[in-house]
């Protein structure tokens, strides 16, 4: 475990996950999310007050984007985002033709902030340097808040298998605390992410 002052909040990262990537990996890029005390609910506090520190309520502190070398935790790059910005999950983009591992490519960062979203790019090798390439979104346009995230190579169709529904998992004993409103709200939501099982 890497700990500084600046690693506050740490959320997913990023890395090859091709096998070529997993038997040799370089490269391991993590985003911290900063310190933001406004944003912390109680109840969420209370939750986890086992293992939240006393430092939850310092002063607010930049995200960043961190890179670190594979074999050990030395920090290779850090990029500090501003303080009004929300990166989300990196993505590991190789570099086709490129060296497996995660240091050739990119790291793709959606970046969720009060003026819009935007989605910006990294050269792996060098976070540090700051994003090569900004897609912003117009007219103060949002993504939403992405927690998992993995670079694919290509894009196809699911299989058709035979899937589970979800309006199946529901029964009356789950419906015991719920006005007549709400369930028949559960039930249309059920009833539509059955629809294209």
């Amino acid at each position: 475990m890497y700990r500084d002052d600046w690693t506050w909040n740490l959320q997913l990262s990023a890395m090859d996950w091709s096998p070529e990537g997993q038997r040799s990996p370089t490269h391991h890029h993590v985003v911290f999310q900063g310190r933001r005390p406004g944003l912390l609910a109680q109840r969420v506090l209370a939750v986890y007050r086992d293992r939240v520190g006393a430092d939850v309520a310092g002063a607010e502190q930049p995200a960043s984007l961190a890179t670190f070398r594979r074999g050990g935790l030395a920090l290779h790059a850090r990029h500090e985002f501003a303080i009004d910005d929300l990166p989300s999950s990196p993505i590991f983009v190789p570099r086709r033709g490129g060296v497996a591992g995660g240091g050739d490519g990119w790291v793709v960062v959606p970046v969720l902030n009060d003026d819009g979203a935007r989605v910006e790019l990294f050269d792996a090798s060098d976070v540090g340097r700051g994003p090569v390439a900004v897609l912003a979104a117009d007219g103060g346009r949002q993504l939403p808040f992405m927690l998992h995230s993995v670079w694919m190579p290509a894009a196809s169709p699911a299989p058709e298998v035979e899937r589970l529904r979800f309006v199946d998992d529901l029964d009356d004993s789950l419906f015991g605390r719920l006005g007549d409103d709400e369930r028949d709200a559960v039930l249309a939501v059920a009833a539509d992410l059955s629809a294209g099982a």
